[in-house]
């Protein structure tokens, strides 16, 4: 079970605090790309299950499930 190794949990923190407080954050976008298996024989990758929280908070603001 890969689920809790480095490979399969990541986490990602996107500091927005330097932005000048005269601009206006409107929208962001994250692009997840996967890596391909190494063994085409092996298990298929599993769906991609994203989580976001705003930093050093645990509220969760959305979460997904994406193929």
């Amino acid at each position: 079970d890969l689920s809790h190794t480095p490979l399969r949990r990541q986490k990602y923190l996107f500091d927005v605090s330097m932005l000048s407080d005269k601009e206006e954050l409107v929208g962001a976008e994250l692009r997840l790309f996967r890596q391909a298996p190494s063994a085409p024989w092996g298990p298929p990758a599993g769906p991609l299950h994203v989580q976001l929280f705003p930093c050093l908070s645990p509220l969760l603001l959305d979460a997904r499930t994406l193929d």
